[in-house]
């Protein structure tokens, strides 16, 4: 059983965490304590954003004596094969997939589908870049997490009382906006250069007079 004393100390962290979340996001966020989860999985508190509610951190907690930050989801592995092949190439891709879907992060797994499904290990391999380059920067220890193929950001910090976790906190934070501001400019890159090469290969083919109906 965790002692009153503790509890309060918890709940001014959460509270203390919640008011940094609102003022450098600029968005309400909802604090639950430990007897208002349904769902408790060791977590002392939650700090979320409300559903359907954008923001770039999804939640902050605490669980086993660390303090967690989660962005939402940036990408989904299964929706981008489902919009980019047909049905029946996207049930054998998936199949072919299989536990692996889980194991993307991982280098030597991505390699092997790296000319079977291009476009998300190329994603990933940007992704894994952006948050080397924000944590080499803002000395932060961002991490990309894999469920299932949901893509999305997390930083754990062991929990030493508000005033020692404050500065990290508010540097983990701007660092999780840093990280997917970088990942959305290079996915506008992505698309630009797709436009492009459309055009290209509108040129040619009017050249070649193959792109008569």
């Amino acid at each position: 059983m965790i002692d009153l004393v503790t509890q309060r100390s918890q709940l001014v962290d959460a509270g203390s965490v919640k008011k940094i979340l609102e003022s450098l996001t600029g968005e309400s966020y909802m604090l639950k304590t430990r007897a208002e989860l349904v769902n408790q999985d060791n977590l002392s508190w939650l700090v979320h954003i409300p559903l359907g509610k954008p923001s770039y951190v999804r939640d902050a907690y605490e669980a086993g004596g660390k303090i967690v930050l989660e962005s939402p989801i940036l990408y989904e592995v299964y929706q981008d094969m489902e919009y980019r092949f047909s049905e029946s190439k996207y049930v054998r891709l998936r199949e072919k997939l299989g536990d692996d879907i889980d194991a993307l992060l991982e280098e030597k797994v991505r390699e092997r589908y790296r000319e079977i499904i291009p476009h998300v290990v190329r994603f990933l391999d940007a992704a894994q870049a952006a948050v080397s380059k924000v944590n080499r920067e803002r000395l932060t220890n961002l991490s990309l997490t894999n469920y299932r193929g949901s893509i999305s950001l997390k930083a754990e910090m062991r929990a030493l009382g508000f005033e020692a976790n404050e500065p990290t906190i508010k540097r983990t934070i701007l660092a999780i906006k840093e990280t997917i501001v970088e990942i959305g400019k290079w996915q506008e890159e992505q698309r630009a250069k797709s436009v492009h090469m459309g055009q290209i290969r509108k040129m040619h083919r009017e050249l070649l007079g193959t792109d008569k109906q």
